[in-house]
Parts: structure tokens; sequence; C-alpha cells
């Protein structure tokens, strides 16, 4: 009798910074997905809160993303929209305070929340797909604050769906394993960018 044993490694890194931990991870499927890595975070972090009679919570962003439409059919219900809009349009005639932007930064944030019981996935695709990225409606950024399938607090961020980064890793030729030495210092490069 022959038994195979089979190991798979997922390889992710974690920065630190004062407001926030990036984690970035390996994609691969049959792989761990951040979704794991949240439900075990939160099953300890559930301990510290009782121990401690404190009342935090996880929240993630998924971050390597290219498809935003997407991102916004899996959420459950979003709660909030910051969207991100070239100052010109106080300027508009509808608006008119083209005398007093000087001392405004060049890009300002409107905040959309959603009424009791009702949602925004409508308005923040409506957005997304017929405003973001257009010239004349000067929106450069959407942010979107909710809870995904899982009820998950999550928050997806516009900004950083061009932050999916192919890289080349080197392979064990015998095995044809990844190296993770080599995994490793890559993404240590993607964690310094951030």
């Amino acid at each position: 009798m022959y038994l195979l044993s089979i190991q798979e490694k997922t390889h992710f890194a974690i920065k630190i910074t004062n407001e926030e931990v990036f984690v970035i991870l390996q994609h691969k499927s049959g792989g761990m997905t951040i979704k794991h890595i949240v439900s075990y975070l939160k099953h300890f972090y559930r301990n510290y809160n009782n121990e401690y009679n404190k009342k935090n919570n996880i929240t993630y962003n998924q971050l390597a993303s290219d498809n935003f439409e997407e991102i916004l059919k899996n959420m459950n219900d979003i709660k909030l929209a910051e969207i991100t809009i070239d100052k010109k349009i106080l300027s508009t005639s509808s608006v008119n305070y083209s005398d007093i932007t000087s001392e405004i930064q060049d890009n300002i944030v409107l905040t959309a929340k959603n009424k009791k019981g009702k949602n925004l996935n409508r308005f923040a695709n409506y957005i997304y797909t017929n405003k973001f990225g257009k010239k004349d409606d000067g929106i450069s950024r959407i942010r979107i604050k909710g809870k995904d399938i899982d009820d998950n607090n999550v928050i997806f961020d516009t900004d950083f769906l061009s932050k999916i980064t192919n890289i080349q890793i080197e392979r064990n030729v015998e095995t044809g394993e990844f190296q993770s030495e080599s995994m490793l210092t890559e993404l240590r490069k993607i964690a310094e960018d951030l």
C-alpha cells in the first residue's frame, strides 16, 4: 500500500502601518483565501473581545480584483459610498461656487449613506458603470463599505484595483514547486509599495 501526501503552500506577506494591516496573498485555485484568514482571525478576536469586554471588529479590503462590477454583485449590503470628484464640479452653473474653491484641494469626496433598511448597491453600480472614469464627470475614485455575502464587513476601493501584480517566481526543477524564498521576496516588494 502506498500513501501519497501532497502538501500545498499558500504564501502571504503582512504589512502593518499605524492605521491598517495589509495582507498580500498568493492567489491560486484550491489555496487559502482571504476569507479563510479572516474567519480564522475572527475566531480568536471574538475570544479577545469577550475576555476584555471589547466590541471591535475585523474589516478587510479585497485589493486584488480587476472587476469592480463583479465585486458589487457579491456585496450583500452596501451602507456607504464615497465618490472622489474633481472640484471643478463646484464651478458648474447648477452649483456655482467657482469664486471660493481656491482653498479646496483638487479632489472632493461625496459621501452617500443608505436610508434605514435600504442599501446602495444600485447607486454604486450606476456610478461605477455610467460615471466612473468618464472625463466630463470627473469621478476618479469610488470607495464602497458594506457586507459581503458571508456577512463580513468589507471595503472595496477602485484605487486598489490597479494593484494586481503578476510576478515571476522560481520553481524547483525537480518537483515543479514554487520556491518559497523567491515568492516571499516578491511579496515583500509588493508590500513595500503599499
